[in-house]
């Protein structure tokens, strides 16, 4: 019967492995990100970023995306 008590083992180690991951990953997920304009993968948005009348810009990214915006620079 030794083989029954190490299955029976192997179970509840993998259930509670399995509990332990949806914990730990479930409370990892960030909030929801106020609008912003779309990013590149890696250097999010560092392309967007004016040169040239800066104000202007943002102000311009004031009224398409609202008061609060995200921009993400290097997954940050």
């Amino acid at each position: 019967m030794p083989s029954s008590s190490i299955l029976v083992t192997l179970v509840c180690l993998f259930s509670i492995l399995y509990f332990l991951k949806r914990l730990v990953f479930s409370a990892k997920q960030p909030a929801p990100l106020p609008p912003g304009p779309k990013g590149l993968p890696i250097i999010g948005n560092a392309l967007d970023f004016p040169t040239k009348d800066i104000g202007q810009e943002y102000v311009k990214w004031g009224k398409r995306y609202a008061s609060t915006s995200t921009i993400q620079v290097l997954f940050r």
